[in-house]
């Protein structure tokens, strides 16, 4: 029943969530990292984003590579 659990949908989106804020521990501050804000600026663009999901895909897309 265990294997199950892990292999399911819920729990593998929050175990990448979890990895994600592992990684982005450094440019987070602790509210962040605690799950308390609903959105992310990144100051460099100028843009807020929804999710830390989104906030990484922004980190890594070619628009905010490009500043």
């Amino acid at each position: 029943m265990a294997q199950q659990h892990y292999d399911g949908k819920k729990h593998k989106k929050n175990a990448a969530r979890a990895d994600l804020l592992e990684q982005l521990g450094k440019t987070l501050d602790l509210g962040e990292l605690r799950g308390l804000k609903r959105s992310y600026t990144c100051n460099i663009c100028n843009v807020t984003l929804n999710s830390i999901e989104q906030y990484h895909a922004h980190l890594k897309g070619s628009k905010h590579q490009a500043k």
